[in-house]
Formats: structure tokens, sequence, C-alpha cells
């Protein structure tokens, strides 16, 4: 993480303020009683109690102007905003974060700004190592679309929603057909689901890191979305729309660097993870979530406090009021 943080000078002092109440209610204030007290403005930086060793007068600053780095004139100790706030709340630097993003971005209008160097790292990153991508014809794409099979209402798909997602069935391999579209519409690939085992087939050879399935009908509804949510697989996909949410699905469980230019393109910061309630589910989670949050997005996850395999399953349960999103990065006490 370790990207530049820009408050301005009033935040900057509410910061402190909150850290220090933060402090006094916490188990640990018999360590250093004093520490993040007496706050002062001297010159270019706040002055106020160490929060490393216990004094009574302050000796430790920040600097007012960005990166704020700060460092105890007595005992040396310093480092960085981020250092600072997990030294007070417990816990790492990603936690950190959340705590300074929930007191200024989260529950209101003002967004968090993008790490644009890392982005623009990694948009040249992208660009540097791009291939000519392979696309199917319109006809070659869309040969399946329209041949309903029983196990499409088995899964609690409509007429509609299978017309809007152009879904199909292919008879020689047994399975329904999900036409995969890139952001501009192209058909890259098409994605199989059997209807005798639980699996998805992709066509061979194909590149799907900057592609996220459902992306592409987002961006065609012209709706402006106040967030996302991210699933495994389309037939989540599916199952979100049919109760509302706006979702693109990773086909899969690792969120590649190629796919956030195609998150951008939504225009949202906030991003919510609803995949898979089982072990490997919850793993990439916790790594999505980290790597959203390094982006510069705000970040919930699905608690699972419902007892569903995932969000078809929820969605056949009818029980998609139920899901509650919570912090990915709780602050620690």
């Amino acid at each position: 993480m370790n990207s530049m943080i820009m408050l301005s000078e009033s935040e900057l002092l509410f910061l402190l303020e909150s850290l220090r109440e933060q402090w006094e209610n916490s188990d640990r204030i018999s360590e250093n009683p004093n520490a993040l007290s007496n706050i002062e403005r001297v010159g270019d930086n706040y002055m106020f109690c160490c929060p490393v060793h216990s004094e009574s007068r302050h000796s430790c600053g920040i600097m007012i102007s960005p990166p704020h780095g700060w460092n105890c004139f007595s005992c040396d100790a310093h480092g960085n905003l981020y250092s600072l706030v997990s030294h007070i709340i417990g816990g790492s630097e990603i936690h950190a974060e959340y705590y300074i993003d929930k007191l200024f971005y989260m529950g209101s209008d003002t967004q968090k700004p993008y790490k644009i160097n890392q982005i623009s790292y990694k948009l040249e990153k992208i660009k540097n190592q791009r291939k000519p991508k392979q696309y199917l014809s319109e006809e070659e794409g869309l040969k399946y679309s329209g041949i309903i099979h029983p196990y499409m209402y088995k899964r609690g798909f409509t007429n509609k929603v299978i017309k809007l997602y152009e879904l199909g069935y292919d008879s020689e391999t047994n399975s329904i057909v999900f036409p995969v579209r890139d952001s501009e519409g192209n058909i890259r690939f098409l994605q199989r689901r059997s209807i005798t085992g639980k699996y998805f087939l992709n066509d061979k050879g194909v590149d799907k890191r900057d592609v996220l399935y459902g992306l592409y009908y987002i961006l065609k509804s012209g709706v402006k979305l106040k967030e996302v949510t991210i699933v495994e697989s389309a037939t989540d996909v599916i199952s979100c729309y049919l109760n509302g949410l706006a979702a693109v699905a990773l086909m899969g469980r690792y969120l590649y660097d190629e796919m956030i230019p195609q998150l951008l393109r939504l225009r949202t910061r906030s991003v919510n993870l609803f995949l898979d309630n089982d072990k490997a589910g919850i793993e990439a989670t916790k790594g999505i979530a980290e790597k959203l949050y390094g982006y510069g997005f705000n970040v919930r996850k699905c608690d699972w406090s419902i007892n569903f395999k995932d969000a078809n399953e929820v969605h056949l349960a009818r029980s998609m009021d139920s899901v509650h999103f919570e912090p990915a990065f709780k602050a620690l006490r």
C-alpha cells in the first residue's frame, strides 16, 4: 500500500482528535494515558504527546502537508500516517486505511480518490503486454441463443433474463451456453455450464483476464451505479440481476490486474464482494478485498450469516433480502 494520502488541515486535525478518542476508549490507555493529547499547531506541524512513549509535554509532530509523516523528537518513533493510525487502533495498515475511509468517505457523498499512480502504472504495463484479441462473430457467438432448456427455469431464470443475457442450450455438450462479451460488446468466447455436473467450461485457449461477465449489459443499460457486486459465476450475475443487484463475474475466484480498468468504466468506487460461501471463496474474498483497497476502492463483503453456498442458492430460496454486506476491513480496537 504505502501510497500518499492527502488530507486538508481540518481533516488531519479531525483525524488526530478521533484517534485520541479511540485511544481513550480502548483498554490500552493505561499503557500511555497522554498519547495524542495536547494537540497544538506549531509551525507547519501539529504537535501532540507521543503515542509510543509516555510523556506529559508534547514532543511528537506530524506534518500538516502531505505525505503527513510523523516523528517523535524524544524517542525517535516515526512513520507514515497509516502507521500512526494502526498503532492506535491495532491491526495492520490496511485496517488503518479503512479507519480513515470510514471517517471521510463511507456514508457520505464524498468518494475516495483512486491510487492514480498505481492505476497508471498497471495500465501502462497492461498496454505493453497487450496481445491481439480473438473474437467470435455474432452468428457464431449467438448460434445457441434462444434455445431454452428446463434447467434454466430450475436455476430460477425467467424468459426475460434468458433473452437479456442471450442464453442458450447446446444439446451436444448438454449445457447452458453463456456468450461472454467484453465491455465493448464483442463476443470473446462461449462459456458452458453443464446441466448434469456442477462445472463450467470455456472455449479452449481463451484469455479472460480483462473480461468481467455482465459488465457489457450494465454499460449498455446506461444506469449510473452507486455500487457494483462482484461474484464468481455467470449464474450468480443473473441471480443478482433478478434481485435488483448490478453484478459482474470473475468467472473464477481471481481478480486480475487487467480487470481493474474494466471496473473503472462503471465510475463507482464502491464494491460488494459476494463470492461463494466456502473456504476457497472466503480466502479469495480476502485477497480481492486487499487488491481493490490498494487501488482505492471502498470494499464490503457478504457476511454470510445466511446458510447458502452462493448467490444463485440465495435467489432460489428467495432470501436475497437477507443478504448483508459488511466492511471488508473492520477497524480494530
